[in-house]
């Protein structure tokens, strides 16, 4: 079992209050550096020519990644229609990866249009800007708005509701037949817990003017201002870190502070009402 560690960071800001993008080549040391290097020619292979941009964000361009804890998290940025296989073979690219690098935790992907990136208000544009380093290609970190601690950078908490709602539905309709039914409940728990965590972090935002993804300064910064609701998101932190596959528990969980926190969003209004002025 993993213990919770007491690390993390805010992300600093500029003279004007833009965030600083802390990612660099500079803070990436062995051993990421080739599994980074892996995981490149796995997207040039697959994407080819359709590719605009690779970028990796996260800890580990952070120079704050810890073997064993630390997963790699890429977004590759294509220009054109994605095709299913190719989202199949990145994806079965992937896993190859991990299991020749069994220091990374995991090694996440994410495909998205050039077009959506730039026609949308999609939260990509910020955690490309604020929290990514491109490792090939057109680097839109260069174009791309700057951001300072606000709505613009609430990236979890608007969809929260909808998140649990079908996961709690998946959950409840999986088969314990099924031969990766505890993998998929665990895997499941530390997607949603993470998600809690940062939700709590959007929550207090506005009211601190600070921003980060790290874990244990979110869980720190929403105790600081929901003291009774302490245990409930330390509980949501643990999970985050050693998920769970105790299906009963997970659902009761979900249910009672996974509402809670729904509805406490909605109360400070900065779910799609977009005013932070609602914000006490």
């Amino acid at each position: 079992m993993n213990a919770i560690l007491k690390t993390g960071e805010l992300l600093t800001t500029d003279a004007q209050g833009f965030i600083i993008n802390p990612c660099s080549f500079e803070k990436i040391s062995p051993p990421w550096t080739a599994i980074i290097a892996d995981l490149k020619i796995a997207y040039l292979e697959i994407f080819a020519n359709q590719l605009h941009s690779i970028y990796i964000r996260g800890s580990v361009p952070r120079g704050k990644a810890i073997p064993k804890v630390s997963d790699l998290d890429s977004l590759a940025v294509i220009s054109g229609n994605l095709e299913e296989c190719q989202l199949a073979k990145i994806r079965l690219a992937c896993r190859k990866i991990k299991h020749q690098y069994p220091f990374c935790k995991n090694v996440d992907f994410l495909c998205v249009s050039y077009q959506e990136i730039m026609e949308s208000e999609s939260t990509l544009k910020m955690l490309i800007k604020t929290q990514s380093l491109c490792i090939f290609g057109d680097d839109l970190t260069l174009s791309l708005p700057n951001y300072k601690p606000g709505i613009e950078m609430v990236s979890h908490a608007f969809e929260l509701g909808e998140d649990l709602e079908i996961l709690q539905d998946e959950l409840q309709c999986l088969g314990n037949n099924d031969i990766f039914y505890f993998k998929f409940i665990k895997d499941r728990c530390a997607w949603i817990m993470k998600r809690i965590v940062r939700t709590g972090l959007e929550l207090v935002m506005l009211r601190e003017q600070v921003y980060t993804r790290d874990l244990y300064p979110s869980y720190l910064l929403f105790y600081k201002h929901y003291p009774t609701q302490e245990r409930y998101m330390k509980k949501a932190l643990e999970l985050a870190i050693n998920p769970s596959d105790n299906l009963a528990g997970l659902l009761i969980f979900l249910r009672e502070f996974g509402s809670w926190l729904v509805r406490e969003v909605e109360r400070v209004g900065c779910v799609r009402k977009f005013h932070t002025d609602a914000v006490t």
